[in-house]
């Protein structure tokens, strides 16, 4: 069952062992390392570039991307461009422009690594969704068991290993003679980021397995663990996500047309109209809501400030990256003396919009908002494009990471452009494993023909004698 080498005899000359385990266990660790500490997912974007670029290699098929990628990039490159460009009048340059290289090169490592997988043979991709499937149930399953008890796991692992304060230990532990003895449960709250995320190509990945029996308690199992860790999590964000995913999921099972063109207008009133979705929350009251969460409550103030401050600059924005720069400013003043404090009396000091559309309109003004919309409309064209099987999960995926992009920390972090980029990537491997067992599915059946019997040679009589 694992890892198992998996072939259709004839076609390809089968991958020995060792060649088996170097697919898929880095494909198997990506999603172990991301759910563990979100801020691995750079190193889990770069295991699965190493994984699909070696064996890509090994079987002469290293490429670059086709025409269709090409015109899914174009949004990308202009938003990065734009970033790049915005150092200009940026107050901090150097980030501005920082930012704008690392967004380009990791959406340049997904669209390699996605071009790569495309043209895979079947047996290293089944083994590389083999690995995610796996990695990704060991990790929810682990994340619920820590949060459910109160991250216990994590706890006896610090202890274990002998860690003190100053080892990468999370800064508001609870300590006593040397040992972590607590740690508050918004510790997990960024971990739980890639479980909504995830659990559509997880599901997809599943394809692979033989047994349909065993296939659907997998499924059931990934679905009931990754629903117990989210709802358990102190993430409301990732509930909302995992809620908008179904919706979307179940949308696009009923109606491949209307589901489309609901997510489009969606993408296109975030990307576009945040400010005026800003103002009108801010004009609803809807921060004293009893039933609203703290954490929902400090975000809509953040969001109304976001807004006021983006009209300063409404065309170009204030340049990339520089929302944490001009917080510490504005903070500065404030203290400064009494007339700053009441000019800038309201304005959130977070270093984070805590949403990715007003960040982008308060940074690049609407016409970053117009390339960033321009970036969800490539991935939605080619999400269109899918097939009927894999259509539903591609949907249900962005939906998921438009709703995480709605409320959660900043845009030019390097971990959160890595989650996303890499999500592409596992997407790619669930949806070619998914399409290779329907195509087998649709194969029709063949009866094995007997092979025809030589035919006996004539006898030729002798001619009589005239």
């Amino acid at each position: 069952m694992v890892f198992t080498q998996t072939y259709e005899p004839g076609t390809i000359k089968p991958y020995s062992r060792w060649q088996v385990i170097l697919i898929a266990i880095p494909a198997m660790l990506a999603p172990i390392l991301s759910i563990i500490s979100a801020k691995l997912s750079p190193v889990s974007l770069a295991f699965t570039l190493i994984a699909v670029s070696i064996f890509a290699y090994s079987r002469g098929g290293l490429k670059f991307p086709g025409r269709s990628a090409v015109k899914v990039s174009i949004g990308f490159l202009a938003f990065a461009a734009f970033a790049g460009l915005s150092a200009l009048w940026s107050p901090v340059p150097g980030k501005s422009l920082i930012a704008a290289i690392s967004f380009a090169a990791i959406f340049a490592v997904a669209l390699e690594c996605v071009s790569l997988l495309a043209s895979e043979q079947k047996q290293p991709t089944l083994h590389m969704a083999e690995g995610v499937w796996i990695g990704f149930l060991l990790a929810s399953i682990y994340y619920a068991a820590d949060v459910l008890t109160g991250q216990s796991i994590k706890i006896m692992v610090f202890n274990a290993l002998g860690l003190s304060p100053g080892h990468l230990l999370p800064k508001w532990a609870f300590w006593k003679d040397g040992k972590v003895v607590g740690i508050p449960l918004s510790d997990a709250t960024r971990n739980a980021f890639a479980l909504p995320l995830l659990l559509w190509s997880a599901l997809m990945a599943t394809s692979g397995v033989s047994n349909l029996n065993l296939k659907k308690c997998i499924n059931g199992l990934l679905i009931l663990v990754v629903c117990i860790g989210v709802f358990l999590s102190p993430n409301d964000t990732a509930k909302l996500a995992l809620v908008i995913g179904t919706i979307a999921f179940i949308l696009a099972s009923y109606s491949r047309t209307w589901s489309l063109r609901v997510v489009v207008a969606a993408w296109f009133a975030a990307t576009l109209l945040a400010i005026p979705i800003a103002f009108a929350l801010s004009g609803s009251n809807l921060e004293d809501a009893k039933w609203l969460p703290v954490n929902g409550a400090s975000r809509i103030k953040i969001w109304t400030s976001t807004a006021n401050e983006t009209l300063k600059s409404p065309i170009v924005g204030v340049g990339a990256n520089s929302t944490a720069e001009i917080t510490k400013r504005i903070a500065e003043l404030k203290k400064s003396s009494p007339e700053a404090a009441a000019a800038f009396k309201g304005f959130s000091t977070s270093p984070h919009a805590h949403n990715i559309y007003l960040q982008t309109w308060f940074e690049l003004g609407v016409l970053g908002a117009g390339f960033l919309s321009l970036c969800g409309y490539g991935l939605l064209s080619r999400i269109g494009a899918l097939s009927e099987r894999a259509y539903a999960y591609g949907l249900a995926t962005f939906a998921s990471g438009a709703m995480l992009s709605a409320s959660s920390y900043g845009l030019w972090q390097l971990w959160f452009l890595s989650m996303f980029a890499w999500t592409i990537c596992v997407f790619e491997i669930g949806r070619r494993v998914l399409e290779d067992d329907y195509a087998k599915k649709q194969q029709p059946l063949r009866l094995i023909e007997q092979p025809p019997r030589p035919s006996r040679p004539e006898k030729i009589l002798p001619s009589k004698p005239v």
